[in-house]
Order: structure tokens, then sequence, then C-alpha cells
């Protein structure tokens, strides 16, 4: 039993090659355990699997519990394997928030970026164990000698192999900006002589998150509203440095509820999963803000089928689709209803 939220295996409807996916409800692994990808827990694809890492969300863990590995080869809402705990929180205020794990395709090491510039590294595969860097990386902006704060991060991995973090930054609110820094060829730590790609100053954007399509870099974020759901922006150019003078957006969502901001969550990611078949991606926070807005029944994640028309984002509410059947030029959405 990793959690109280154990089921009976009996009442496990695990199906490795389910790709439907259910909206406003719990999502276990195939041992019926709730999946814990909390806090911000990102998708990758190697080896032939998704592999989906997060940690366990709770009130007492502002920044992220333990560390959980899971993989699907369908992305079906009841499709995750439970791999592994990969990483063991030491409390005292460590960050395991904002997880992403990516395999190295020269070194072959499996790395994992955590918020805060905590990175973890396995060297002897999946089942090896992950060490912390430390000391971890040093602040290529050195604003933290300053008080600014290191908000939610994410990773993305560039056509030639560069790999980029992007972060959100501030001292105060009105101070909030985006950063995109390059790291190093390992992985392990920010570029020797050129770190800092892109600075400037974004007010009340959060959860910045990096992708390329079509020859078009696109920078997105949530806003900054605590726990609740906030309208996703985003900003796009053809180069990364291109984006500190872009213009900014906002995700067209598609729900028939103008209350219903991002799908009822926080933006996350977006992600490819087969030519022009994109999925949104959102966390709801009942674990960590119980009292207020969420509601546990309806699950922690969000998955909802988009494209883009003309460059910009459109997403869709759906309580149940097929990803890999769903027609993305349609623009077929449920409207949501109110409970």
């Amino acid at each position: 039993m990793l959690n109280k939220n154990y089921k009976e295996e009996y009442d496990t409807q695990f199906d490795p090659t389910s790709t439907t996916i259910t909206n406003d409800e719990p999502w276990y692994d195939n041992h019926g355990n709730i999946i814990e990808t909390g806090r911000g827990g990102k998708i990758s694809y190697f080896d032939g699997y998704y592999y989906w890492i997060g940690s366990q969300p709770h009130s007492q863990w502002n920044q992220g519990g333990d560390v959980f590995l899971y993989r699907s080869k369908t992305l079906g809402s009841n499709s995750w394997t439970f791999v592994r705990k990969v990483y063991e929180n030491q409390g005292r205020g460590e960050t395991t928030a904002n997880c992403q794990i990516h395999k190295h395709p020269i070194l072959n090491t499996y790395v994992i970026h955590c918020k805060g510039r905590n990175f973890l590294v396995s060297t002897n595969g999946l089942d090896g164990e992950f060490q912390k860097i430390i000391p971890k990386p040093r602040d290529p902006s050195h604003l933290v000698k300053e008080g600014w704060n290191w908000g939610a991060n994410s990773v993305f991995l560039d056509d030639d192999g560069s790999m980029y973090m992007v972060a959100s930054r501030k001292i105060t609110p009105e101070s909030r900006s985006g950063f995109i820094y390059r790291l190093r060829s390992d992985w392990l730590d920010f570029h020797e002589t050129d770190p800092i790609v892109v600075q400037f100053p974004w007010r009340n954007r959060e959860a910045l998150s990096l992708l390329k399509t079509d020859g078009w870099y696109y920078l997105l974020a949530s806003g900054t509203r605590g726990w609740r759901p906030s309208p996703t922006r985003w900003k796009r150019s053809r180069t990364i440095v291109g984006l500190k003078d872009a213009e900014e957006s906002e995700v067209v969502m598609h729900s028939g509820d103008d209350d219903f901001d991002s799908m009822g969550c926080q933006f996350r990611f977006l992600m490819e999963i087969e030519k022009g078949k994109w999925i949104f991606g959102g966390s709801r926070h009942p674990d960590e803000d119980p009292a207020t807005f969420f509601d546990a029944t309806k699950g922690r994640e969000v998955f909802c089928p988009m494209r883009f028309i003309d460059g910009v984002p459109h997403v869709y509410w759906k309580y149940k689709f097929q990803w890999d059947t769903y027609n993305y030029d349609s623009g077929d959405y449920d409207l949501h209803e109110e409970v």
C-alpha cells in the first residue's frame, strides 16, 4: 500500500491498451493506487513509453512530497503502470515540485529536473538510484542573493539537442519575470559560458512551458491566482530570443462556460502525441487546498484535446474522449455543466 487512497485489486479498471481519457474523476495506476503526479508533474516520451513523473500533493508539502514515476504506451487515464518511487523527499523545505524526466540520448543517463534547481540523475537506468546533484547548480543570474524566489519551471529539448529550462522568478509580485536558461550538455548544470538566453518582465505569470511546432517557439504560462484555476497565456516567435518581445495572447478555451478557466485547472503543458494530435494538460489541487475550491472526487488531472488554428491554440472540453480517434479538426466539445 502506497497511500491512503489504495483500492482493492479487483476494483481496478487498469487497461494498458486504453486510449480513453476521462476527466472529472481520479485516475488510478495498475495497483489501484491514485496516481501521484501532483505539484506540476510532467510527461516525457522515450524508449517507446510515455513517462509521467510527479510528487505526492499535500497541504503540508507546499513544494512536493516523495517523487513517483509511471509509464504508459497509450496515455489512457487507466493505462498507467507504476514504475517506482524514484526519490524520497528529505523534508526541511526540500523542493520536489514541477518534476520532469528525460533520458540523455548520448550518455544514457536519466535526469530529473525539479523546481528550484534541484536535479536528480541515475547512471544505472530507471531501476538505479537517483542521486541529487549536490551542491545544487548555482543560479546563473545571481538573483537568489538579492532575495528573488525561483518559481515553477519546466525543461524543453530542442531539435539540435540543446536542453533549456524555463522559470518564473520574483522578489515581489510586481517584479515577476520569465527566464529561459540553457543547460550544460549533460543537463546537470547550467551552460558554462552562455546560460541565460532570455529574461523579461512577465507579471502575474507562472508555470512556464516551452515547445516548438511548425518552426515556431511557443512560451505558455498560467496566470497567478494561488491554487485556483486561471486563464492560460501564450506568446510565440521564430526564435527563443524573440519570445522576449513577442505579443501575449490568451489560449482559447471551448467549454460553453465562461467561468471555467483553463477547464477548471492550472495549465501545465501542451503535448503532441501524434502529428496534429495535441493534448492540453492541467492540474487541480484538492489536496493542497481542500477547503476553498476543488472537489477531490473530480480528480487532480485534466487532459483535453487541442489544436492550432492559424497559430492560435484552441482547447476543447471533453468529459471523455479517445485521443487516437477524436477528430481534432472538428471543434467538437462538451458543454461544461456546473454541479
